[in-house]
């Protein structure tokens, strides 16, 4: 490592450091300083698989969830404001109702689910990109939302 520059080198082991933590971070290097994007949350769930879960009585927690999957969950009326989805897929869930404000849905696949009342349009634009697979739609609403990647 002695022959990187000592800008790299400093983000190299400040990357280390932070690799034993459960939290995204986003390292730069700008004019000799250094600088750290964290997450919004310290709640960072990858990989995990909710089956069969009951959401109305115990909300989902607030975090980053990443290639999860949700297998006939009940979602129903549930809060699930400023929570970061991205690559997670729901099987036949109910998301009827859902609040959605300032969520991000990034790659997220929707097979099977009932979505009855469902305001996209609250949701984080950026990097919006959902697929839906056979599931009930009614009286959902994209207003102004750029569907361009919608599947």
């Amino acid at each position: 490592l002695a022959h990187l520059p000592r800008e790299i080198y400093n983000v190299y082991k400040i990357k280390k450091a932070l690799q034993s933590q459960k939290t995204a971070w986003i390292i730069f290097c700008r004019k000799e300083k250094i600088y750290l994007w964290g997450s919004m949350t310290d709640n960072y769930i990858e990989g995990k698989t909710f089956e069969k879960l009951d959401f109305t009585q115990t909300p989902l927690a607030k975090g980053e969830y990443e290639k999860c999957t949700f297998i006939s969950c009940n979602f129903s009326e549930s809060d699930l404001s400023a929570i970061n989805f991205s690559l997670c897929e729901f099987r036949t869930c109910n998301l009827s109702m859902v609040k959605l404000p300032k969520t991000t849905l990034r790659e997220v696949k929707f097979k099977d689910c009932k979505q009855l009342g469902v305001l996209f349009e609250k949701c984080n634009e950026f990097l919006f990109s959902i697929h839906l697979e056979n599931c009930l739609l009614d009286h959902c609403s994209f207003f102004k939302l750029s569907l361009k990647k919608m599947k």
